[in-house]
């Protein structure tokens, strides 16, 4: 079952929350959420293209094309908040990356459970 995942969200979560107003809080999710979409639409991209015969049961309108315009348009949105907000787009990239070090312990942890 996912309670301990589910605990720790919730510990993030009050930290956060009581650590700002919303909009700063949006801020971050917002920025982070872009940086997550345009890598998401990059995947594609990249999978698509590294296993052509994979079986595609769901065909993208306009592919190459919209997924490449879409990514372009995320990252120009990341870029563009980096240049204009750089102290909470710093601070959001912080937090996902203080989840780094917590993956590599669930995952050594996981290993050896197998």
């Amino acid at each position: 079952t996912p309670s301990i995942s589910i605990l720790v969200q919730g510990i993030v979560t009050a930290v956060l929350a009581v650590s700002g107003s919303y909009e700063k809080l949006f801020s971050y999710v917002t920025f982070v959420a872009w940086v997550f979409y345009g890598l998401t639409v990059t995947g594609v991209l990249v999978l698509r293209r590294k296993y052509p015969d994979l079986p595609r049961p769901y065909k993208m309108w306009g592919y190459p094309v919209t997924p490449a315009l879409f990514a372009a348009i995320a990252f120009g949105f990341v870029i563009n908040t980096l240049v204009t907000t750089p102290g909470p787009s710093l601070k959001g990239i912080a937090i996902v990356a203080s989840g780094v070090p917590v993956y590599y312990v669930w995952k050594r942890k996981a290993r050896a459970l197998l």
